[in-house]
This record gives C-alpha cells, sequence and structure tokens, in this order.
C-alpha cells in the first residue's frame, strides 16, 4: 500500500516492518465490523455503529499522514478517534444513554448560535431557525445541568453530554 510520498512510505515500512503483515488482518476486521446491514430496531445501534464508523475513517487519516511523514497531523486526530471508540463502546453498554448523547446537539447549536452574536453576525435572516434553536435548547437544557453552588443553587450547563469524564467511560 502506497499513496502520496513514496520515499516517506518506505521510510514507514522500515521503521515499521510489521506493518504489511497486521494490514490483511485488520483489513478482515474492518469488513467484518461494518460490511453489513444494522438493524435499527435496538435503541441507539445506529449511533454506536456511526461513531464506530466515524473512528475507523480516523484511522485511514491517521494512516495516511504517517505513512506521508505527517506524523504530528496523525497525533491532532487521534484524540478525536480515541473519543469516539470510547463513546461507541460506553452507549453499547449503555442505550438508555443515547438519547442524552444525541440531545445535546441542542446545546452545542446555541452555543454556535451565541457565538456568532457575540462576534456581530447578523442573524436576523435565520430568524426563524434560531428560535427552533432555542426552542429545542429549552427543552433539553435540564438535562444538561449541573449544581455549582449547594447553598445558593446555581447551576451551570455540563461541558459535555454525559457528567461522567473520559476516563470514567473508558
Amino acid at each position: 500500500v502506497a499513496f502520496g510520498v513514496p520515499e516517506e512510505w518506505r521510510a514507514f515500512h522500515e521503521r515499521h516492518p510489521e506493518w504489511q503483515e497486521a494490514l490483511p488482518r485488520l483489513k478482515n476486521a474492518l469488513e467484518h465490523a461494518f460490511i453489513r446491514e444494522v438493524p435499527v430496531d435496538e435503541h441507539g445501534r445506529h449511533v454506536v455503529f456511526a461513531l464506530r464508523r466515524l473512528a475507523v475513517e480516523d484511522f485511514a487519516e491517521i494512516l495516511l499522514l504517517c505513512g506521508n511523514g505527517y506524523g504530528i497531523g496523525g497525533l491532532k486526530i487521534l484524540r478525536g478517534m480515541y473519543e469516539r471508540a470510547v463513546t461507541a463502546l460506553y452507549l453499547a453498554r449503555h442505550p438508555e444513554q443515547v438519547d442524552d448523547f444525541l440531545n445535546y446537539q441542542h446545546v452545542h447549536q446555541r452555543k454556535m448560535v451565541n457565538h456568532a452574536k457575540s462576534a456581530g453576525i447578523d442573524l436576523g435572516k435565520h430568524a426563524k431557525e434560531i428560535a427552533e434553536v432555542e426552542a429545542e435548547y429549552q427543552r433539553v437544557k435540564s438535562r444538561y445541568e449541573e449544581v455549582v453552588c449547594q447553598e445558593c443553587g446555581t447551576t451551570r450547563l455540563q461541558g459535555s453530554w454525559t457528567k461522567r469524564d473520559l476516563k470514567t467511560i473508558a
């Protein structure tokens, strides 16, 4: 397998001679995991499948970058790949939390609107969409609030779809 910069691939193969031997096993594992239909009757299976598929694509991108001498670029993608793989495994084991994972998008959308407003971007022509974003945010925000002061009851939005940190999820 070689694409991109041939001399970088040669150097990659010299540094990692076991790579060529592992490639057929990796290809077989990926085909087994992803060349199939995914039943959507069980809640969240399609979400888990999509996250796993994204992790595979991340891996392919890391391989492409590292094989062509751009290891730092590969490292930039690695953290996201790890988080997606961990989240996929966690949601596979806890399908009751898939809705929390999916609904957190409304928090992200509202943050994006607020960032655009604070940057001075005129969103007047998108008033209907912004109202929909706000309505969805208001519908789900209580699921993502955490108490920061027990005495006065002050709350804030948690930084993620779950109160658990990545280490705990992993």
